[in-house]
């Protein structure tokens, strides 16, 4: 089967070319040409790893962060006001119940439910304060490496950074839109599959 390597590496990274080139990826002799000559074509200087991989770091965390801040952002903070609150209102409940109706819920129960709260709220906040840091030093060193890229000395160099990261998020983008249309769709199949259900139901 022929591959149109020149297409096919025209919408690749310039990590993903020079880990051909470097034989991290095996794939044939003619491939490995037309890696180099795309690495060429865009005035990648091989030899020069310490500034590539910079490149490549900076691309990673744009990439990191463009997907934590549209999927990742499941983790919310529970203040210690809100918690109050959720415990006063289990408590309240089930007093409730206990007086005017015939819902009697005992002391062991509210107990474990307030220990189940406390558990998700702990964890909640655990997970936000790491997301959060994390988020913080990613930022921290995007804006580290931009600083360090945009002092270098070549034009013909700022340039490969601003195509690199460009190809980088033409890539991202066109994978957001895939994660969309996929929950989309599984979205519309579980709507589908309820309403058969409630029809049999019928």
């Amino acid at each position: 089967m022929e591959y149109d390597w020149k297409k096919i590496f025209k919408n690749k990274t310039s990590k993903e070319l020079f880990d051909i080139v470097s034989g991290k990826v095996i794939l044939s002799y003619e491939a490995v040409d037309f890696a180099i000559a795309e690495l060429k074509r865009r005035g990648v200087d091989t030899n020069d790893i310490e500034f590539n991989n910079k490149v490549w770091r900076l691309s990673n965390l744009i990439s990191d962060n463009d997907y934590e801040t549209v999927f990742g952002n499941n983790s919310i903070h529970i203040s210690l006001k809100s918690y109050i609150l959720i415990i006063v209102g289990i408590i309240t409940i089930s007093l409730g119940l206990d007086q005017y109706s015939n819902i009697t819920i005992s002391t062991g129960t509210i107990l474990f439910l307030i220990a189940i709260i406390t558990i998700i709220v702990l964890f909640e906040n655990v997970s936000y304060k790491i997301r959060k840091q994390n988020q913080i030093k990613r930022i921290n060193e995007i804006k580290k490496l931009k600083s360090e890229l945009e002092n270098t000395e070549t034009l013909n160099k700022r340039k490969q950074v601003l195509d690199e990261l460009n190809r980088q998020k033409e890539r991202n983008d066109k994978d957001m839109i895939y994660l969309v249309v996929i929950f989309l769709v599984l979205g519309i199949i579980g709507w589908l599959a309820r309403m058969f259900s409630f029809m049999n139901m019928k």
